[in-house]
């Protein structure tokens, strides 16, 4: 992988981070800490919240598509689109599913 390809990877999967870290962020997120808000759990459940995770979660996976194809077109072969493309997953299911799991 040349110096292009590898720049462009790492940009590729800096840009799509953000995008899953600004589509999946709740609206009072930010309030965790204050007062009686000790989680994201009872953000949940005190707030009134317009939660759209059910819309962005599909949306944010788009971005994460296109690694896995190249992955798999690679037969995952190349070790940098291999670990980005692991890391961007497991970032997208932290913000979507797995931070709500124990609620």
């Amino acid at each position: 992988m040349n110096l292009w390809k590898a720049i462009s990877l790492m940009a590729y999967g800096l840009i799509s981070a953000v995008i899953i870290e600004i589509f999946s962020y709740l609206d009072y997120e930010e309030m965790i800490g204050e007062g009686e808000i000790k989680n994201v759990c009872v953000v949940l459940e005190a707030l009134v919240i317009d939660d759209t995770r059910d819309v962005m979660a599909p949306v944010t996976f788009l971005f994460v598509l296109p690694l896995i194809y190249m992955a798999t077109k690679r037969k995952f072969k190349s070790a940098p689109i291999n670990i980005i493309t692991v890391l961007l997953l497991t970032f997208w299911l932290w913000r979507f599913f797995l931070r709500y799991q124990f609620c």
